[in-house]
């Protein structure tokens, strides 16, 4: 997959947590995989309980174990959603500091050009934005990926059929999913030229109060 320069850059910065990134990818993946221990738990007591001699014990071992990986699952999520965060607020902290050095360099006539409003939505806001994509996107993507993988993997094993049933729905959700966000790419950045013009009004306002007054 080819990535565009702003992508190569953002990676970049995070490239300097890369500890904090696997160690966030790790957990987020150990998360994912036991969000499938219900399931599996539930699936082996009809097992056990189907059988002709029922050993109820056996049977509590096994929902023991299932609340067990519910409970390590939250725990590895939390975790990882932890981590991911660190590294989103420390890669935004990166950018602002050598956006502010740069700034530093420019010729005044800088200012004239994009006014204080511009520079304050590009310095906070959009680079705000950044942290829903980097803190979140690890721990979740992990989970909405490899937990339906896992299933997948098992219905095939199970029946075919199963595996396509689960296939076709998943296909249609991703087909409406992309539709959308290419529908939502014009709107987005009406919003975001929206959010640079109140912050330039913003600013020219708080600007003028003292010689309002």
């Amino acid at each position: 997959v080819q990535l565009g320069p702003t992508a190569r850059r953002l990676f970049g910065l995070m490239a300097g947590y890369r500890g904090l990134l696997t160690l966030s990818i790790v957990t987020g993946t150990g998360a994912a995989i036991l969000s499938l221990s219900p399931y599996v738990a539930t699936a082996f007591a009809l097992i056990a309980m189907l059988q002709e001699t029922v050993s109820w014990a056996h049977v509590l071992w096994i929902g023991l174990l299932g609340m067990l990986g519910v409970a390590g699952e939250k725990t590895l999520f939390g975790l990882s959603t932890y981590l991911s965060h660190k590294v989103a607020f420390a890669t935004q902290k990166d950018l602002r500091f050598e956006l502010d050095g740069k700034l530093e360099r420019v010729p005044l006539g800088f200012t004239d050009t994009f006014s204080k409003g511009e520079i304050r939505n590009t310095m906070v806001d959009e680079i705000e934005v950044l942290e829903d994509g980097m803190a979140h996107l690890v721990p979740e993507v992990s989970a909405a990926v490899i937990a339906p993988t896992l299933s997948l993997a098992v219905m095939a094993i199970i029946d075919w059929r199963l595996a396509i049933l689960m296939v076709l729905p998943m296909m249609l959700g991703m087909a409406l999913m992309g539709r959308l966000m290419k529908q939502g790419e014009g709107p987005t950045r009406d919003y975001m030229s929206i959010q640079a013009r109140m912050a330039t009004v913003s600013a020219e306002m708080a600007d003028g109060i003292a010689t309002v007054r």
